[in-house]
């Protein structure tokens, strides 16, 4: 599920060319993972260990490095159900394709009632994991 986006213009690989960057962030509930009650007790806190507990934990983010910037439909609160990564009209580029659904507890998404997400044309896409030290932290978004 998509959780967040957001987007910065940088510099190419320490050059003069800016870029586009586009970030989703994306969290995967585990099923070992205990839910966050609506109000915290003492004895909730009495049993939370600050030193382990990662806001982070279970969270990735897909980069994708654009060469121009291109208007994106908020997808916050949706899911991700198919992403594909394409060649460009230009065949210099790549061309990704992201598709969204709002969440069902069936599991069944048709295609008419996705959201897509074309960023084209664009040359690096890499998922990030919360362990990673390229994982980009809450002061890099702003």
């Amino acid at each position: 599920m998509c959780i967040s986006m957001w987007y910065k213009r940088a510099l190419c690989n320490k050059q003069t060319k800016k870029v586009w960057v586009f970030y989703f962030k994306f969290t995967q509930k585990a099923a070992h993972v205990k839910r966050k009650p609506r109000y915290f007790s003492h004895k909730w806190f009495a049993q939370v260990n600050d030193l382990d507990d990662n806001p982070e934990e279970n969270h990735s983010i897909l980069q994708v490095n654009c060469v121009n910037f291109q208007p994106v439909s908020p997808v916050q609160g949706h899911v991700l159900t198919n992403a594909s990564v394409g060649i460009s009209r230009d065949m210099k580029h790549n061309s990704i394709k992201l598709t969204f659904h709002s969440p069902r507890s069936d599991g069944r998404y048709r295609k008419e009632d996705a959201t897509s997400v074309i960023l084209d044309p664009a040359y690096d896409v890499r998922v990030i994991n919360w362990w990673n030290p390229l994982y980009p932290r809450c002061e890099d978004a702003w």
